[in-house]
């Protein structure tokens, strides 16, 4: 049976890149569970060597998950890129580049002592800490997919039916398989490998010398619960008590990965479009749909809880096999707000979460899977967003019916002013007086694109592309003004007695009157996302982890950071004794106020 999953932490409801799975009807993703405390996102952040730092509420990662091991007291998450994942607790997981090595991991073992891992470059890498991983140690042509130790032997397989064998995990040898398919998975059990792929099994007593078993269709990893052998794939498990003779059952999903708890005798699979099963003997599976739609591509059992991991960072948890928990997501942060005495952030995939102290959040989502949040403004009554699909408007912040028909294009920026609605989009404002019904104006040339807007209290001001400005006191009829610069502006700010532009290449604009700019000195030539006034100061945040402030807009300083890899920062303001910042990979840091 197909089962909707119970999920603990609503950030899940918020999908993927779209790539896969369905896409999820608007409204249905609201605000519940919460990620910060001791839990999930609490202190997860990426410090030197990987160690947590308090001011880092949350960071996950964009990578691709592809394995995960469990050493007894820690894990370790590799996957397709740069970063791995580490935890103690299997709740809290913070990213960490190693050391000598930058490229795809496909599989990690634990052997009791050290790390093991397989590359994309057909290597072994190794390592005892997790933290600094040897160079490679072997080399192929194809990739290598999956690792096996059997106490005395480790054996890799990979591509193009390639089984390499070693005693000490330093020089390595490699068998004749028989066979040039790919082969995905292996373990050992009833002193025997026991290696699967698309149409093939085969099984050896020392990892030199291959003996074929008769196939079970196209299969992805196998296990020994110690007393039988499990294997999953694509629509089929197949089980043996000894490895050579094998019964197949049909399974309603594509499987990656399979894990087994002795304490639960319980069975989970995971693979494709969030595919979650579960089977008590390995013959009939419950599967269940993650709402994400994102693939797993591995899960184990650890002591007390499975652990999945798969696309866009994304690591579940459960203790049943069937309730789970998201633990770690890749979504990236575009907006911040402080409003109605909580703070918003709004990003990739729909993400809208909320925060009454910086550290503890609440996630939830627009619904489109499709949709990046590029803004946030409150009325007093009603909630818009503006966003890649246009403006969701709602009088509950989480519960977001389908965007207004009128409303087309890319709207970047939104603002209210105490009695409308103003969003730049594309080459158009729209206004609203009730955040409901729209009507567009062209505040220049229809081809001037147009990135943010602002309210002085007696005119919007709106900036775009190739440095266009504008000013309207109605959001009807509008006025082209001069900036003096054909640099992209990307966000436009009002704080007390002046406007301050921000855009490419560390672009900073003054002006009290929206009419006349002057170029300011920001102190960087990386990228200006966005600007705010917050409190008494202007606050510019940028690529490449750029923090900077300013008390006039003309001249700025930059605030240091917490070590670790933060990437674009989208946005910031503060909440209490806190400034916070957002940014790339879910990036949350809870800094100290001014």
């Amino acid at each position: 049976m197909v089962a909707s999953l119970p999920f603990a932490l609503v950030a899940a409801a918020c999908g993927g890149d779209g790539a896969s799975g369905p896409d999820r009807p608007r409204g249905t993703g609201g605000l519940a569970g919460t990620g910060g405390g001791t839990g999930a996102f609490a202190g997860t952040g990426g410090g030197t060597g990987g160690v947590p730092d308090e001011r880092v509420v949350r960071l996950g990662t964009l990578t691709e998950l592809t394995a995960v091991a469990f050493t007894g007291e820690s894990f370790l998450v590799v996957g397709q890129g740069s970063d791995v994942l580490r935890s103690t607790d299997g709740e809290s997981f913070w990213p960490h580049q190693p050391e000598f090595f930058s490229g795809n991991l496909y599989d990690v073992l634990w052997d009791g002592r050290r790390f093991f891992a397989v590359s994309g470059f057909g290597t072994i890498l190794s390592s005892e800490d997790g933290t600094s991983f040897s160079t490679p140690n072997i080399r192929q042509t194809g990739d290598l997919a999956a690792l096996a130790w059997s106490g005395s032997t480790y054996v890799a397989v990979g591509e193009d039916g390639s089984i390499h064998y070693s005693s000490d995990g330093e020089v390595w040898t490699a068998a004749t398989s028989g066979t040039d398919v790919y082969l995905p998975g292996v373990t050992w059990g009833r002193s025997q490998f026991v290696v699967v792929g698309d149409g093939t099994i085969l099984t050896s007593p020392d990892g030199m010398t291959w003996t074929p078993r008769e196939p079970a269709g196209a299969l992805s990893d196998v296990l020994w619960t110690g007393t039988s052998f499990l294997a999953v794939g694509s629509g089929v498990a197949a089980s043996s008590p000894d490895g050579a003779t094998w019964t197949t059952s049909s399974v309603e999903a594509t499987l990656e990965s399979v894990a087994w708890s002795e304490p639960l005798g319980l069975y989970v699979a995971a693979g494709w479009n969030g595919a979650l099963a579960s089977s008590s003997d390995g013959v009939a599976w419950d599967v269940y749909a993650d709402p994400t739609g994102h693939t797993f591509n591995d899960v184990t059992w650890a002591a007390d809880r499975f652990v999945a991991v798969g696309d866009q960072g994304y690591v579940v948890t459960s203790r049943d096999g069937r309730a789970w928990t998201a633990e770690s997501f890749g979504f990236s942060y575009l907006n911040l707000a402080h409003l109605d005495g909580r703070l918003i952030a709004v990003g990739s995939s729909g993400i809208v979460s909320t925060s009454t102290d910086g550290l503890s959040w609440e996630h939830g989502c627009t619904g489109g899977r499709d949709d990046f949040g590029m803004d946030i403004a409150w009325s007093g009554t009603r909630w818009v967003i503006s966003g890649q699909g246009g403006l969701v408007s709602s009088s509950e912040l989480g519960n977001w019916p389908p965007p207004p028909r009128d409303v087309t294009g890319i709207c970047r920026g939104i603002v209210w002013t105490g009695t409308q609605f103003a969003a730049a989009c594309d080459t158009v404002v729209y206004v609203s007086p009730d955040g409901v019904d729209f009507e567009s104006h062209f505040p220049a040339t229809p081809s001037d694109y147009w990135n943010d807007i602002t309210w002085t209290g007696a005119e919007l001001v709106v900036v775009g592309t190739n440095g266009v400005v504008a000013t309207s006191e109605d959001g009807v009829s509008w006025t082209s003004r001069s900036s003096g610069t054909t640099a992209r502006l990307s966000s436009v700010a009002w704080g007390v007695d002046r406007l301050v532009a921000v855009g490419s290449s560390g672009t900073v604009l003054t002006s009290s009157d929206g009419l006349s700019w002057e170029a300011g000195e920001s102190g960087t030539t990386t990228a200006l996302n966005n600007v705010a006034w917050i409190e008494d100061r202007f606050v510019a945040t940028g690529d490449s982890e750029t923090l900077i402030v300013s008390d006039d807009g003309a001249v700025w300083t930059e605030v240091p950071l917490p070590a670790g890899s933060f990437g674009s920062l989208g946005a910031a303001a503060t909440l209490g004794d806190r400034l916070v910042v957002v940014g790339e990979n879910g990036s949350v840091l809870a800094l100290p106020r001014f």
